[in-house]
């Protein structure tokens, strides 16, 4: 249940989670800036050389999936520990590797991997919290994915002109093992447990049948998410929203250069742009979302959602740097909270105890088609050579994401609207049933 308030220790929890987004912002967006200096190294070309940012997603979509089983056998602190020790071992092996895709794993994929322990972890110790200090932690965590490149991807910069990309590698590898601190911070908070009883999972008469078996694995995976239909309508507006963000709109400095003919310095103002926008929103709705009710929370997302859509479509038509400027900061404007409200309302529509697998099932699933949607797009982009078709492409998405949000919010609110009418008649039962035994 939802009961504490944001104290000590669930602010330093808050401080790892922030520092944990930070890390993983800067695997998505700054490691491009060791692309050259891999290039010359290695003797390879740059689509060889993105592996490490390819796997960084790779990663932290498998890791999000085997999150709520790793909870349960090992608890939050346990595994963030030593994932982070694991990430901060493959970084620096990988600094001192002669391989492209041995560089790749150490650099990419496994700290990919240990990032989402610490981001499920933190959402999941959030949602235990009063709902507004819940919606606080999670706005100000997704923050950290936009705070993040614009703090490290300097620093990132500077390690590589200073060491090379080794010696910068070797730093991060330093960065990972902060990881560590995180998982001790987390030693006082504890999944919620199964109310299983251990009856349906010890062993009966010193033999375990194969009944047993899937029953304990039924339950370490919660595996009854797949029965609800309202999991599919959040996984699905989820994918189709993570595959605009990540995919559509990492375009737009090459869309501002070709479409527009901008210079390279003002292409770039349109992501600072889009980060403004998007910044302000978090911030603003830190403030506001804890008083939104649940229902109400899921239809917001998806008017949200819908003028994201309308904003990418008035991006894709723009023929002027002013233009595309105001549309680049109402997609930030309107598309910055999202994150935040979706990665909180699974708690109350899902439950506490199963809030860990839907939303790493839900990150596995949006990280997979984020990434295909990237190769896809990249796919058009050389046979076609026209960035506009990626914003049209951001426009169906987001129409998606909107209408199966929608239909998340009416199943949603039918079922809750059936279950209160329920509870009522069984309370006025109970009632009647009293009155007869008093008379």
């Amino acid at each position: 249940m939802r009961c504490c308030t944001l104290n000590g220790s669930s602010a330093i929890v808050l401080l790892c989670g922030v520092y944990a987004s930070c890390l993983w912002g800067s695997t998505v967006r700054c490691y491009t800036l060791f692309y050259d200096s891999l290039v010359k190294d290695f003797e390879i070309d740059y689509a060889a050389a993105s592996l490490i940012s390819s796997l960084g997603f790779v990663g932290c979509a498998v890791g999000s999936g085997f999150c709520g089983f790793m909870f349960k056998l090992f608890g939050y602190s346990n595994t963030v520990i030593v994932w982070g020790v694991l990430s901060c071992v493959s970084i620096l092996l990988a600094s001192f590797s002669s391989n492209i895709v041995l560089t790749a794993i150490g650099v990419g994929l496994i700290p990919g991997f240990a990032l989402a322990p610490v981001q499920i972890s933190t959402m999941a110790i959030a949602n235990t919290l009063d709902p507004k200090v819940a919606n606080f932690f999670a706005q100000m965590f997704f923050l950290g994915i936009s705070v993040g490149p614009f703090l490290l991807c300097p620093c990132y910069q500077y390690f590589n002109e200073v060491y090379g990309w080794r010696g910068a590698l070797q730093i991060i590898s330093g960065l990972f093992l902060n990881l560590v601190v995180c998982g001790v911070a987390m030693r006082r908070f504890h999944p919620p447990r199964n109310s299983t009883t251990e009856d349906q999972h010890i062993e009966r008469k010193g033999k375990t049948t194969l009944l047993q078996a899937f029953s304990r694995l039924y339950t370490l995976l919660d595996m009854e998410l797949f029965a609800n239909p309202s999991f599919y309508g959040y996984v699905i507006a989820s994918a189709a929203f993570c595959s605009l963000f990540f995919s559509s709109l990492s375009y737009i400095p090459l869309y501002g250069t070709k479409e527009l003919n901008l210079e390279i310095f003002l292409a770039t103002t349109l992501v600072s742009a889009l980060s403004v926008g998007d910044g302000i929103a978090k911030v603003l709705f830190s403030l506001l979302s804890g008083h939104i009710r649940v229902h109400h929370r899921i239809l917001l997302s998806s008017s949200l959602m819908l003028s994201v859509t309308g904003s990418i479509l008035m991006l894709a038509l723009s023929r002027s740097y002013l233009a595309a400027m105001i549309a680049c900061t109402l997609v930030g404007l309107f598309g910055g909270a999202i994150s935040g409200l979706r990665s909180v309302t699974p708690n109350d529509v899902f439950g506490e105890k199963l809030f860990s697998s839907a939303f790493g099932y839900c990150s596995t699933i949006a990280f997979g088609a984020a990434s295909a949607t990237q190769y896809l797009i990249g796919m058009l982009i050389s046979n076609t050579d026209n960035l506009s078709l990626v914003y049209y492409i951001g426009v169906g998405l987001g129409l998606c994401a909107t209408v199966f949000e929608l239909f998340w919010h009416i199943y949603f609110y039918q079922t809750s609207r059936c279950h209160r009418r329920a509870t009522s008649a069984e309370s006025i039962k109970l009632d009647c049933s009293s009155d007869v035994k008093v008379t």
